[in-house]
């Protein structure tokens, strides 16, 4: 398959990802952005996790190939990025900061400053 005619598939797939599969998949995206980790690194920590993950995994993901995320996956999500399962599905507008975003935020309110 082309990366022109993959693009396209992707494109007609993305919006077989449920509400709840988007929002994980979007957060899961932050999050591992906010880590500055690749796609390939998240794969590791998911496999570390006990999750068999590759990078093709994350990117299936990300890109709308793959329209599930499983509950055993989404607790393993939540054990790599250290925060509880909620946080893949708030409204929250910091979920995945785990309680060192939530401080970095306070002491810049307290203190002045950005977070």
């Amino acid at each position: 398959m082309t990366e022109d005619t993959r693009e396209a598939a992707g494109e007609a797939q993305r919006g077989a990802q449920s509400p709840i599969a988007r929002r994980v998949v979007e957060r899961m995206r932050a999050g591992r952005q906010m880590r500055r980790w690749s796609a390939a690194e998240l794969a590791e920590h998911m496999t570390a996790a006990g999750m068999r993950w590759k990078r093709n995994t994350v990117a299936d993901l990300e890109n709308g190939f793959r329209k599930d995320v499983t509950a055993d996956e989404l607790v393993a999500l939540a054990f790599v990025f250290n925060v509880p399962v909620t946080g893949f599905l708030s409204d929250d507008e910091h979920p995945l900061d785990g309680i060192e975003g939530r401080l970095d935020r306070l002491e810049a309110a307290v203190f002045g400053g950005q977070a």
